[in-house]
């Protein structure tokens, strides 16, 4: 019967997890798309903002609810609130800062879209910036690491919820830039992932580490906007 149990609970987290990567991946290509068809039809009319902010939405009614009791928040809104602005400034400084302060460490979304004109571009960093900050964490910690604790305890799922964050960043370790742009990438990443698993274990909250995620990917931007 223990080991039924052992065997269910395994099965449930490693369904939480695979649900929460995949769901995570889709919704960043399905975001991906209206830009990439602005640019072809009315690219000086932002109307993939629509689509993206609807997509958006819905993929926070999908992952908010979670299954079981959420733990009890060891830190109070207003504590959560100053460390989550605080954790995205500095983890924003240290992303310009190893990147030389110039660009992100890969370069802007926008640039990918070819062709597109710069006005175009420059609203899609920003947009997609912001929404896979939005994204990633309700995939990770509303989805994952929320669901997890009930399952395996709150620490565990920290951690797994940390580790899949590094996952899903895997391709930006094996662009081109050698091994010291991979190292830089990897520690970054698991940084934001942790500090991040730490905001949201300690609040309870998917809200905060949301925050600290998009003020650290807005000062990215402004900085490689006005570079």
């Amino acid at each position: 019967m223990g080991l039924s149990k052992k065997s269910r609970l395994i099965g449930s987290a490693f369904y939480v997890c695979t649900v929460g990567v995949i769901l995570a991946n889709i919704v960043s290509v399905v975001l991906a798309v209206p830009p990439r068809i602005n640019a072809l039809f009315l690219p000086h009319i932002y109307w993939f903002l629509a689509p993206v902010m609807w997509s958006c939405w819905k993929f926070s009614q999908w992952t908010m609810p979670y299954s079981g009791t959420r733990e009890r928040a060891t830190i109070k809104k207003e504590t959560a609130a100053m460390i989550s602005v605080a954790a995205g400034l500095v983890l924003g400084l240290i992303a310009i800062g190893g990147s030389g302060w110039k660009v992100s460490m890969n370069g802007l979304p926008g640039e990918s879209l070819t062709g597109a004109p710069a006005d175009l571009r420059d609203v899609w960093s920003f947009i997609d910036l912001i929404t896979a900050a939005f994204v990633e964490e309700l995939a990770v910690r509303g989805w994952i690491q929320f669901r997890l604790q009930p399952l395996i305890g709150s620490a565990i799922a920290e951690l797994i919820a940390d580790f899949l964050f590094v996952l899903l960043h895997f391709f930006r370790f094996i662009e081109p830039g050698g091994w010291g742009h991979a190292i830089k990438e990897c520690v970054f990443v698991i940084l934001v992932g942790t500090v991040n698993g730490r905001i949201a274990a300690k609040s309870q909250s998917v809200l905060w580490p949301v925050t600290a995620h998009i003020i650290c990917n807005g000062i990215v931007f402004v900085v490689a906007f006005l570079s």
